[in-house]
């Protein structure tokens, strides 16, 4: 199956009218030859509300961002002016960031509400927003603009994704012993195919897990006098990752007590057949 580009749809889920909005949108784009819609209101978790919108925006070929009036701001001095969502202002900041530093080509259009003031980021980038009144004149505009979209090449990189989180003190070893951390290494199926294969390397500080060689996984061949290397498989799951899903993460308990003091960082990197490596780390002290 062909990879679909990534549309990030950025709108307001204050009121049920404002999340249909997103949905219809998502709707119009899946229809699109080639694209894929993705409305954050699909996520239900903390990791899905920042870890997936940072993954998805770094994927995605083109946003599609709604600004509904959010309330008036007064400020001395100056016009009272209404102000739009601060999370639809700060998701239009990382496309921003991702297309003028990054070099990412991505398209962007912009839809706000009558009344809504020019502020922030917004003074400074070409937009060019389209105003509106009603939710139906931003569903007409857009499907005269979808089509020319659909030859977006998404993003080369694997379907799956890493992400890293450190839980600190979650408690000591066995007989008052160190307080230990848990690192938990999760997998997401971000793509648009089910993966039936993969290779995940997660590479540690020596000294941050007692024990190493008692974890089934560790890998001695990559391990070395600064590193613990420890390798994972479809086969750690004995299943298939089909699109969307997250199967249940690889955790380690680790601590940096008894270890000259540094700058310890962890990674991880997932290999899936035909794309290239995706690899994240993360600061353990």
């Amino acid at each position: 199956m062909k990879p679909r580009g990534i549309v990030f749809v950025s709108c307001g889920q204050r009121t049920a009218e404002e999340r249909a909005l997103g949905s219809k949108i998502c709707e119009l784009i899946n229809a699109t030859d080639n694209l894929t819609g993705y409305f954050a209101q699909d996520e239900s978790t903390l990791e899905g509300l920042t870890g997936n919108i940072f993954m998805r925006l770094d994927k995605c070929v083109a946003l599609v961002t709604v600004m509904h009036r959010r309330g008036r701001v007064a400020v001395p001095e100056m016009p009272a002016f209404d102000r739009a969502s601060v999370f639809v202002e700060q998701e239009i900041g990382i496309a921003a960031f991702l297309k003028h530093v990054g070099k990412r080509p991505i398209e962007v259009r912009a839809y706000v509400e009558e009344g809504v003031a020019l502020e922030g980021m917004r003074e400074h980038l070409q937009l060019n927003p389209v105003h509106f009144a009603k939710a139906d004149e931003i569903l007409t505009d857009l499907k005269g603009i979808l089509p020319g979209w659909g030859h977006l090449l998404p993003k080369a990189e694997g379907p799956l994704e890493v992400e890293m989180e450190l839980k600190k003190n979650v408690g000591r070893t066995p007989g008052g012993g160190r307080m230990e951390d848990r690192l938990v290494v999760s997998l997401a199926n971000v793509g648009q195919e089910t993966v039936p294969a993969f290779v995940l390397r997660i590479v540690l500080p020596k000294g941050f897990v007692e024990n190493p060689h008692n974890y089934m996984p560790f890998d001695r061949e990559r391990s070395d006098e600064k590193t613990d290397c420890f390798r994972f498989t479809e086969k750690s799951r004995r299943e298939t990752i089909r699109p969307g899903d997250r199967p249940p993460p690889f955790e380690f308990n680790v601590s940096a007590e008894g270890l000259p003091p540094a700058n310890y960082e962890a990674s991880a990197t997932v290999q899936v057949d035909r794309y290239p490596s995706v690899t994240r780390t993360i600061k353990l002290t």
